[in-house]
C-alpha cells in the first residue's frame, strides 16, 4: 500500500505499481484511520478501531485476490507486481535462483488460501464486504463436515473418522503391546525366562566400514560381543521343556525324531510373536509406513545393509523411505528409537530365540482402544497425537539446550568427525 499514490484520481505511482480505482479508494481510507486513529472519537474504544482497521484491511486483501485479469496485462495486478519484485536479487543484479525463489512464492499461497477460505467459508460477519458468517447460512451448515481428525474440547479424545480414541488408554497401550510380545517370546523359550542382554557392552556404529561391510555381519553374530550362542542354547531348553511343548521325541528304538505336531505348533507361535512384535514397534516409535516396518534387516545381505543398530544402550533402526525421492533426487533418513524394554526383547529375540502389520496392529488397537485402527489409520492417530503433546516439549528441550551451550574451546574445535555428524544427525531426527 506504500507505494499506492496520495491522491485517489491518480494512477501514476513512483514504482510504476497500478492499483484500481476501487482499490485506490480502500488504500486512502486505510491511510485515514491510520493518520487520525479513527478521529480520535472518544465514543469509539480500542477494539472498535481495530475493528474497522481489519475490516478494511481484508476487504483490501480480497479486492486484490479477486481482481478481474481478463482485459489487463498480467504486471496490472499488485500481487503479481509484488511477486516480480521480490524475484529479483538487488545484490548480485539478477533473478533469484528457483531455490530461493521457491520458498517466497510457498508463502504467498498458503496465506492466500488462508484468505480465500475466509472469503468462501466465513467463520465471522464481514459488513464492509457484506459477507455472512458460514454459522448463519443453513446450505453451508448442511455441507460442512467435521474433519476426519478433531479433538474434543478438554484434548482427552481424538476422533477420528467419528471414532473416539481416549488418551487415558493410549497411555496404557504401549506397555501392553510391549507386555504381550514378552509373553508371546517366553512361549517360544518353552515358558523359561531369558538372560538379560547388556546392550551396553555393544558397541555398534553406523559407519560403514571393511569390517562392517561384510555379508551376513550382525552385532548379533559379532564374537567381540558374546551375544552369538549358537542354537545349542534353544536346543537345550526345547528337550527340557514340559512334555506337551517338546519338539523332539524318542522313538521306540531309542533315536529322537522331531514331534511334527509340536513343531508346527512353534512355528505358529513364532509368527505370533513376530505380529506381535511388528506391533509394538510400530506403535513404540513414530509410525512409518508398513513398508518401512516390514523390511527391517538385523543383518547385512549381499545386496543391502541392515537398518537395525545398538546405540546408547538402545534398540533402533533407520528407515530411507521417502515418497518424494524421485522428485528430489535425494534421500532422507529417519531413525527410530526404542525404549529399554522393548529394546530388550528384541535382542533377546535376535540372541537366543532366533502385509501382516496391518491386520496384527487393527486386532491390538481394537483390543486395547476399543477402536480397529490399521497401519496408515495409526500413523494419522500418531501424528495429531504427537503434534499436540510432544511438539511444545520438543521446542523447550531444544531452546533449553541451544541456551545452555557455552563457548567452545580449542579442544572442542578439534572433536571428531563423527562426533559431529552423530550430534547433526540426532538434530535431525529430533527435529523430524
Amino acid at each position: 500500500m506504500r507505494t499506492a499514490p496520495l491522491d485517489v484520481d491518480e494512477e501514476e505511482t513512483v514504482t510504476g505499481v497500478y492499483f484500481p480505482m476501487r482499490q485506490r479508494i480502500v488504500i486512502y481510507k486505510i491511510r485515514e484511520m491510520l493518520k487520525t486513529n479513527c478521529l480520535d472519537n472518544e465514543y469509539t474504544d480500542e477494539g472498535e478501531r481495530d475493528q474497522e482497521l481489519t475490516e478494511a484491511l481484508m476487504h483490501f486483501c480480497w479486492m486484490v485476490l479477486l481482481q478481474n485479469m481478463e482485459r489487463e496485462t498480467v504486471y496490472r495486478s499488485p500481487l503479481m507486481y509484488f511477486l516480480a519484485v521480490i524475484g529479483v536479487d538487488s545484490a548480485a543484479e539478477t533473478l533469484r535462483h528457483s531455490f530461493v525463489y521457491t520458498p517466497y512464492l510457498a508463502g504467498v499461497l498458503w496465506v492466500n488460501r488462508l484468505l480465500m477460505l475466509e472469503y468462501a467459508l466465513p467463520l465471522r460477519v464481514w459488513p464492509v464486504t457484506k459477507l455472512v458468517a458460514r454459522a448463519d447460512v443453513t446450505s453451508v451448515r448442511a455441507r460442512v463436515k467435521e474433519s476426519n481428525i478433531y479433538w474434543s474440547e478438554d484434548f482427552q479424545t481424538l476422533f477420528f473418522k467419528g471414532r473416539p480414541i481416549e488418551i487415558r488408554k493410549l497411555q496404557d497401550f504401549g506397555s501392553a503391546v510391549v507386555a504381550e510380545a514378552r509373553a508371546a517370546l517366553q512361549q517360544l523359550t518353552f515358558g523359561t525366562d531369558l538372560p538379560v542382554v547388556n546392550l551396553g557392552k555393544v558397541t555398534d556404529t553406523m559407519s560403514w566400514s571393511s569390517e562392517l561391510r561384510k555379508s551376513a555381519y550382525s552385532f548379533v553374530t559379532d564374537k567381540r560381543f558374546g551375544l552369538d550362542v549358537g542354537f545349542q542354547f534353544l536346543l537345550q531348553r526345547a528337550r527340557q521343556a514340559p512334555k506337551d511343548l517338546r519338539l523332539l521325541k524318542k522313538t521306540a528304538d531309542g533315536k529322537e525324531c522331531w514331534n511334527d505336531r509340536a513343531v508346527h505348533s512353534y512355528l505358529a507361535n513364532e509368527e505370533r510373536f513376530l505380529r506381535k512384535l511388528m506391533v509394538a514397534m510400530h506403535v513404540i516409535s513414530l509410525p512409518g509406513r508398513g513398508s518401512e516396518i516390514s523390511s527391517i534387516k538385523f543383518a547385512n545381505s549381499i545386496y543391502s545393509a541392515r537398518n537395525i543398530y545398538v546405540l546408547n544402550r538402545r534398540m533402533a533402526f533407520v528407515t530411507c523411505y521417502d515418497k518424494s525421492r524421485s522428485r528430489r533426487m535425494t534421500t532422507e533418513y529417519v531413525m527410530r528409537y526404542w525404549p529399554d524394554e522393548l529394546s530388550q526383547v528384541l535382542a533377546q529375540y535376535l540372541a537366543f530365540a532366533g502385509e501382516q502389520l496391518s491386520a496384527a496392529l487393527a486386532e491390538a488397537t481394537a483390543m486395547h482402544l476399543g477402536v480397529r485402527l490399521p497401519v496408515s489409520e495409526w500413523r494419522h492417530t500418531a501424528i495429531a497425537i504427537g503434534d499436540r503433546f510432544l511438539h511444545k516439549g520438543i521446542k523447550a528441550f531444544r531452546d533449553q539446550g541451544v541456551s545452555g551451550m557455552g563457548a567452545k574451546d580449542d579442544d572442542d574445535e578439534d572433536s571428531s568427525q563423527e562426533d559431529e555428524e552423530e550430534i547433526t544427525t540426532m538434530a535431525e531426527v529430533q527435529v523430524r
